[in-house]
């Protein structure tokens, strides 16, 4: 008897079709005969298949090919005829292999540990920045959301200070930042997907605040009582040069927002006493 041959065509699917491959063989081929090693001809991992439940699925009730998965190939499972199956003058047979995703990849920061600035006297509310994830599983497994760690700031739970969109990764500043009281602190963000269970990274993200020039000087010495002058006391025989006081003034302030600088500003005869612009004299 003339030996027929059949064409199987084989759809990859993993939510959608992403590869197709064909097969032909000759009919009345012994069960568990090889028809072809698909893990290979897909780019495929066997451990893919095994993990991820592939199976076969035929338009009829018939089932010609079985799946090994643990080999990655495609053998008979049943004798066929061409004759009985196909009557066209091309013969074939569509089969799909599916493959389910199975949760197997936790999200995965773009950076282990991001820093970020907040300009002091900020408006409660206000975007800092945006932290990033990714999951490589498929639909709902690959659905990543994001978690603000529970920890405290001085006692304090850190939640009062920031918080963190869900679905965005979006950090906010929950409250107006004082440079003078505060001056950088840090936290955890998770990345959770949506598997079951799900699977989960975490992310450290320090915050720095910056100064700002919100605070005058204060003077120390000398020391001025309900606005009343203060009288210093020069001999008639002073020369020029003569120490008359020295002034001692702080700004609580940072960097060059607390450098301090002296003129005078108001006097009877300024030809007659100078200050020092640095020197506090």
């Amino acid at each position: 008897m003339t030996r027929r041959v059949l064409l199987f065509m084989c759809l990859l699917s993993v939510g959608t079709v992403l590869g197709q491959v064909s097969y032909t063989i000759p009919e009345e081929m012994a069960k568990g005969s090889l028809v072809g090693n698909i893990a290979h001809d897909l780019g495929l991992q066997t451990k893919r298949l095994t993990s991820g439940r592939a199976r076969i699925y035929t338009r009829g009730s018939d089932e010609y090919i079985e799946l090994n998965r643990e080999r990655g190939v495609l053998l008979v499972k049943e004798r066929i005829d061409r004759e009985a199956l196909c009557r066209q003058t091309t013969p074939s047979v569509t089969l799909t292999l599916q493959i389910s995703d199975v949760n197997d990849n936790a999200p995965v920061f773009e950076r282990s540990s991001y820093e970020a600035y907040i300009v002091e006297n900020n408006t409660p509310g206000l975007s800092v920045f945006t932290v990033k994830a990714r999951d490589a599983d498929w639909n709902q497994n690959a659905r990543v959301s994001y978690i603000l760690e529970d920890s405290s700031v001085n006692g304090v739970p850190v939640s009062s200070y920031v918080s963190v969109s869900a679905d965005s990764g979006v950090i906010h500043a929950v409250r107006s930042f004082d440079y003078e009281q505060i001056k950088d602190f840090h936290f955890r963000v998770k990345a959770q997907d949506g598997g079951s269970p799900p699977l989960s990274n975490n992310a450290t993200v320090k915050i720095l605040i910056q100064d700002q020039n919100d605070n005058p000087p204060q003077v120390l010495y000398p020391v001025q009582t309900g606005g009343s002058l203060v009288a210093e006391l020069v001999p008639r025989s002073a020369d020029v040069g003569y120490l008359v006081t020295k002034v001692v003034a702080v700004d609580v302030d940072s960097g060059q927002n607390s450098w301090l600088s002296y003129k005078l500003q108001k006097a009877t005869d300024r030809a007659l006493f100078e200050v020092g612009s640095q020197m506090e004299k």
